[in-house]
């Protein structure tokens, strides 16, 4: 929605002739009028401005595409007999949805070419897209589905964030295959409801936990603990001895050293969350995560990518706090009260009036519901694997904690022991080494090419005395093995230059890829398009391409048919030419 007005703005922004980026330049005005209000925007300034500025730079070339192709296919419509020419629903609200054209500019732009807009079928589309928008927060029907499959109005208690075991946890509930049943027998697997658990649930992007149901005479594996609607816990468990019976009581033993390591990387994201905010800025929100037992995922808010010194100083900050073996303390509060205090809270998360706050000393603070360790010092390490954007202004951090950094430094150690003992050099060698090594590989690469080109072009001969002639064009055609792009275009430069009116046209193929070059002399256009000609025939090798009308590549799948799309040229030509 935001986007929506920031394009409508831009839109009248060039209305009045202004097509340089504008808008950032009026944050600052905006700040300053709102900062008693908001004094958030004061902090966030600079942030606010560069997000508006790269929102005016992304729309300026997205407006431009979607202002051609809206143009292109008005365009044929209007050759349509008049009654006729109606640019329909679906591409009015392919234009509106995706690209961000306003409705009235669409309108605009049509009318320009007596084209009439189907606005019948755009407001249908646009009312199915709000019901779909409504459907995500109704009960659907598969909400409802999982609501009747809860075994009675008594909620999960949940005991895991002290115990790992409970002795007695009462059966209230099975189902299997979305059917409530009375058990579950040896062999078959479904979802197990108790009336307490150790189990923690799938929620906030921690993974559920795993582990055991035993009773007197049955056992059963959590492969997974979800909840099919809040306050409700489901074991998806398979019962592997005897048969577990609703009302019988079992003891639900969680796996422990799987719970350890995800406890370790939910507190590291913390960690990570707090040092990006210190160190990249206060803009930074948490957009998504992932806790798992061996790695953590973070997405959070930013506009750019982080720089190599920026991660390894985030890993210091977090790294430091881990060797600090600072006390993670949990409380109940007040929601508000909570928030006052500066605990950070997730933008659409629900919360009630009651609220876990996890702390670590003044370092972080969150409203959140998962499992931790009780020291920073039982992370053990925390390091680092992957920096990446995932959307607009959306990037992802992964990382590794405990024995799973352990783990990779292994592995890594091992890795540079292989490519010492390969280069037969010493560490601090190896990057000199490799670009030793790839420095020498382009030039045999290079030396490669040019012997490949030079033996090509034995063929010109060859090629030049099978010449097909159309009329008074002449038509060139081969397969040459095993060239790159640039040489197969230097090759088929070279034969133009031998012809005063005619066509060209090579192919080679390398690892079952297919590559093809047209080319014509300049006196043939416009009847003759080199960009048409190998979109047509490249269609036989199962590809496609294009170009300009002297010359113009293509690719494909096919080799074996690279002989018939070559013999192809000649009836082309000869239709081109009549036409």
């Amino acid at each position: 929605m935001l986007r929506k007005i920031l394009r409508r703005a831009i839109r009248h922004g060039r209305l009045l002739g202004i097509e340089d980026p504008f808008l950032y330049k009026m944050t600052s005005h905006v700040v300053e009028l709102m900062k008693d209000p908001y004094p958030e925007l004061v902090s966030t300034r600079e942030y606010v401005a560069k997000v508006v500025k790269n929102e005016e730079q992304r729309f300026s070339s997205t407006i431009r595409i979607a202002i051609d192709q809206l143009t292109e296919s008005l365009s044929r419509i209007e050759k349509l007999p008049e009654s006729e020419r109606v640019l329909t629903g679906d591409m009015i609200f392919k234009f509106y949805d995706t690209f961000g054209l306003p409705i009235d500019l669409i309108q605009e732009i049509a009318e320009e070419t007596n084209v009439k807009l189907d606005e019948a079928g755009f407001n249908a589309k646009l009312e199915a897209q709000r019901e779909r928008g409504k459907a995500s927060w109704k009960d659907t029907p598969a909400q409802q589905a999982k609501s009747a499959l809860v075994p009675g109005p008594e909620k999960t208690i949940f005991v895991g964030y002290s115990d790992l075991q409970v002795e007695d946890a009462r059966i209230v509930g099975i189902a299997v295959g979305g059917i409530r049943v009375e058990l579950l027998r040896s062999g078959e697997s479904g979802d197990v409801f108790l009336d307490k658990t150790p189990f923690y649930a799938e929620t906030g992007g921690q993974v559920g936990d795993t582990g055991l149901l035993e009773g007197d005479n049955s056992e059963a594996i959590v492969h997974n603990t979800h909840a099919p609607i809040p306050g409700y816990s489901a074991h998806e468990a398979k019962c592997i001895r005897g048969t577990l019976r609703v009302g019988e009581f079992v003891r639900a033993r969680v796996d422990l050293e799987r719970r350890l390591s995800i406890a370790k990387n939910h507190t590291a994201t913390h960690l990570l969350h707090a040092s990006l905010r210190n160190l990249i800025g206060f803009h930074v929100k948490q957009a998504g995560s992932l806790v798992a037992p061996d790695r953590l995922r973070f997405d959070f808010t930013h506009y750019t990518s982080l720089w190599p010194e920026e991660i390894s100083e985030i890993e210091d900050r977090v790294n430091a706090i881990v060797m600090k073996n600072s006390q993670v303390t949990t409380s109940i509060k007040d929601l508000n009260a909570a928030i006052s205090e500066g605990a950070m809270a997730l933008f659409g998360e629900k919360y009630g009036d009651r609220v876990r706050v996890v702390s670590v000393d003044n370092f972080s603070k969150e409203l959140c519901g998962g499992t931790h360790v009780s020291r920073t010092g039982d992370i053990g390490l925390f390091k680092i694997i992957g920096e990446g954007g995932i959307a607009a202004g959306v990037r992802r951090i992964e990382a590794i904690t405990g024995p799973g950094a352990l783990n990779r430094f292994r592995e890594d150690e091992q890795l540079v022991s292989q490519l010492e003992e390969i280069s037969r050099g010493k560490r601090t060698e190896l990057p000199m080494i490799l670009e030793r090594y790839q420095s020498s590989i382009k030039g045999l690469e290079k030396e490669l090419e040019q012997l490949k080109y030079r033996l090509a072009k034995n063929k010109i001969q060859a090629i030049l005395e099978s010449a097909l002639i159309v009329k008074d064009v002449k038509i060139l055609t081969g397969i040459v093995d095993d060239l790159d792009k640039s040489s197969l275009r230097n090759l088929a430069d070279e034969l133009k230059s031998k012809l005063e009116k005619g066509v060209v046209v090579l192919a080679t193929s390398n690892s079952d890829k297919v590559s093809l070059v047209a080319t014509v002399t300049s006196n043939l256009n416009p009847k003759l398009h080199a960009g048409k000609l190998v979109k047509e025939i490249s269609s036989i090798v199962g590809g496609s391409g294009g170009g300009r009308p002297e010359m113009a590549e293509a690719g494909g799948k096919d080799p074996s048919r690279m002989a018939q799309a070559l013999q192809a040229v000649g009836a082309y030509v000869a239709s081109a030419l009549v036409n």
